[in-house]
């Protein structure tokens, strides 16, 4: 891995704990406020000296923090040297991207978590004195799959009181280690944004029309958005297992290929047969749960089949990525702000939220009931969202902030204007 002197100094390859150290110290600062932002670089420099001068608390329980969907970095290893296709954008550009087609290259693993989404969350913990873990996961595997590694390394922590703290998927595959012996002294799990009973948008993403999957196909110069999806993207497991329960969206059976559309998007029945029982091999919720849930912001919640595509239904019932019926936990204690679903580890009343449910197993800091919504919606085509992004990126005419957030699942003017059709 690339050491920390002036010229490799690439915050994409380098983990927490030399990154924190920078930001305590002020080392670097033109590239780490480039890579986190202006805004983000100071508020995370200074709870990076305070979480330094924080001692760990030799009471507190030792947390792992999961990041969720696309959250932790994927690449290969060579001797002490690390090879990034998620995410490294040169490599994406390169159309390096179809080498995370999952089974294709058993060398590429999770080497690390995206820290501009996880540190602030992480920092926070370590200023209260908590111990945490930063957890990576390969993304592309069975949740069923990951919660088995999970549980197999917490059974392995010599700790003997373990928490978990989880965004979006990471909290479905927290679940899933539940379910394993040797899992009683896990003493808290707090899930943020978690889509417990799925998501439309892996519906979107595996109809070539979500959000960061066009962006994705306009920044590769090799591949669209198209084939991106039918060769890579819909080789992933986790995908299929994150589609909405059909007991939820009664209206719509994601997990029965005749609700799907008929083209070279369509997934086998293997696929959707192999992966529909997720909910069973998942813990159920107790005293020790929480579910931190964003609502009142334009989200995808339902969609039918019309003229062979979809029509998605959008209204204010979610966090922007998973709607309030798709994330609540039967039996966990539920907790409400209006945030979007990528905002959440990094909203700061959220963060100080975990910290007090870690502790306390409740919080003054959040709503314990939904905020009101209205029940008017909006529908969009998949041919609307697929002309959102119908271009390549120019690279160049991106500043550093539109750089550091193409990945924001929303397509915004700036971006549109650095393509070309």
């Amino acid at each position: 891995m690339p050491s920390a002197s002036a010229p490799a100094f690439n915050p994409n390859y380098l983990d927490d704990v030399t990154i924190t150290q920078a930001l305590a110290d002020g080392s670097h600062a033109p590239v780490l406020q480039a890579y986190f932002g202006a805004s983000a670089y100071l508020e995370l420099s200074q709870l990076a000296r305070q979480a330094l001068a924080t001692p760990v608390n030799p009471c507190a329980a030792y947390v792992y923090l999961l990041p969720g969907l696309l959250g932790s970095k994927l690449g290969r290893t060579h001797a002490d040297q690390a090879e990034l296709i998620w995410l490294d954008p040169a490599n994406v550009m390169n159309g390096q991207l179809t080498q995370l087609t999952k089974g294709s290259d058993p060398t590429i693993h999770a080497i690390g978590v995206m820290l501009p989404v996880s540190l602030k969350l992480a920092l926070t913990l370590r200023t209260a004195g908590i111990p945490v873990k930063l957890y990576a996961y390969d993304w592309r595997c069975s949740i069923i799959q990951l919660g088995q590694q999970l549980a197999r390394d917490i059974s392995h922590n010599k700790n003997n009181e373990i928490q978990i703290v989880a965004h979006s998927m990471g909290g479905l595959v927290a679940r899933a280690a539940l379910k394993h012996s040797g899992m009683q002294k896990v003493s808290r799990i707090v899930q943020l944004g978690t889509p417990n009973h799925g998501s439309f948008a892996l519906v979107q993403s595996l109809r070539a029309c979500y959000p960061t999957v066009r962006k994705l196909g306009a920044l590769d110069r090799y591949h669209s958005a198209e084939q991106l999806t039918t060769a890579v993207f819909s080789s992933f497991d986790s995908f299929y297992e994150m589609l909405p329960n059909p007991t939820i969206t009664s209206d719509i059976n994601f997990y029965d290929q005749n609700h799907w559309p008929v083209d070279q998007f369509t997934p086998t029945n293997k696929q959707l047969k192999a992966n529909q029982y997720l909910s069973d091999q998942l813990a159920t919720a107790d005293q020790r749960c929480h579910a931190i849930i964003g609502d009142g912001l334009s989200t995808i919640s339902g969609a039918y089949k019309k003229n062979n595509a979809f029509i998605f239904q959008c209204s204010a019932s979610g966090d922007g990525t998973v709607p309030v019926a798709l994330a609540q936990w039967h039996g966990a204690q539920h907790w409400y702000i209006q945030e979007a679903h990528g905002q959440l580890p990094r909203n700061t009343f959220v963060c100080q939220a975990v910290v007090e449910l870690l502790a306390k197993n409740t919080t003054q800091l959040l709503r314990s009931q939904p905020h009101a919504v209205t029940t008017n919606s909006v529908e969009y085509t998949e041919a609307e969202l697929k002309e959102l992004a119908d271009c390549k990126i120019r690279w160049d005419k991106l500043s550093l902030d539109e750089r550091r957030n193409l990945l924001e699942p929303f397509i915004s003017e700036e971006f549109k204007a650095a393509c070309y059709t």
